[in-house]
């Protein structure tokens, strides 16, 4: 967040996203702003590994991710629709 916050963007990325606390905040040339965006992770994995049961529960449970409760619903369902 701070390099998004920064008057001049040290690379295209907060160029293109700066912080809704920049100067650059209502650039004409921006995609979005920096707070905007959600992060998506796509990976394959046996989901009955010991390693991929990291990954279906939040950080203060153990888990490897900050996930939201929507977040944890979606990789119930995607590990459930495994044949």
């Amino acid at each position: 967040l701070a390099e998004a916050k920064k008057d001049r963007a040290s690379s295209f990325f907060y160029a293109s996203f700066p912080s809704i606390h920049s100067s650059r905040a209502s650039s004409r040339t921006k995609m979005g702003h920096f707070e905007s965006l959600r992060q998506i992770i796509f990976v394959g994995f046996d989901a009955k590994s010991d390693e991929a049961k990291r990954l279906d529960k939040e950080m203060s449970s153990g888990g490897l991710l900050m996930m939201s409760d929507s977040d944890i619903d979606d990789v119930f369902v995607s590990c459930s629709s495994e044949s």
